[in-house]
C-alpha cells in the first residue's frame, strides 16, 4: 500500500479555515488555563498536607503534655453537688443544685420586690408634697 492512497484531502474555504484556527486557539487557551489551575491546585494541596502534618505533630505533643500533666497533678476531690455521672452525663446532686438555685433566686426576687416597694413609696411621698 502506498502512503498517498490513504490520504484524504479536505478543502476549506477561507472563512472555515479562519473559524477552525480560532477554535484551535480557543482550545489551546482553555488548556493553558486548565494547566494553570492544576498547578495551583497541586501547590495548594501540598500546602494543605504540610499544614496537616504540622497540626498532627502539635496535637500529639499536646496530648503528650496532657498525659504528663495528668500524672503529675494531684487528683481533685469534686464536691458531690457538682460531680456528674460519666455514663449519663447528668449531675449527681441535681435536685440539691436546683433547690439551692431556687433559694438564691427567691432571695434576689424578694430583694427586687422590696426595692420596688421602697421606690414606689418614695414616689408616692414625693407626689404628696
Amino acid at each position: 500500500m502506498n502512503k498517498n492512497e490513504n490520504l484524504i484531502h479536505v478543502r476549506l474555504d477561507y472563512e472555515e479555515a479562519r473559524e477552525a484556527k480560532k477554535d484551535m486557539l480557543s482550545l489551546e487557551l482553555s488548556l493553558v488555563k486548565l494547566i494553570r489551575a492544576i498547578k495551583t491546585f497541586k501547590s495548594l494541596r501540598l500546602e494543605e498536607l504540610r499544614l496537616k502534618k504540622r497540626l498532627k505533630v502539635q496535637i500529639s505533643e499536646f496530648l503528650k503534655d496532657m498525659r504528663k500533666l495528668k500524672t503529675e497533678l494531684p487528683e481533685l476531690e469534686i464536691p458531690r453537688i457538682i460531680r456528674h455521672d460519666e455514663e449519663t452525663g447528668e449531675i449527681e446532686g441535681r435536685k440539691e443544685l436546683d433547690e439551692l438555685s431556687k433559694k438564691v433566686n427567691k432571695k434576689y426576687d424578694s430583694d427586687i420586690e422590696e426595692q420596688l416597694r421602697d421606690i414606689r413609696e418614695r414616689l408616692s411621698e414625693m407626689g404628696r408634697r
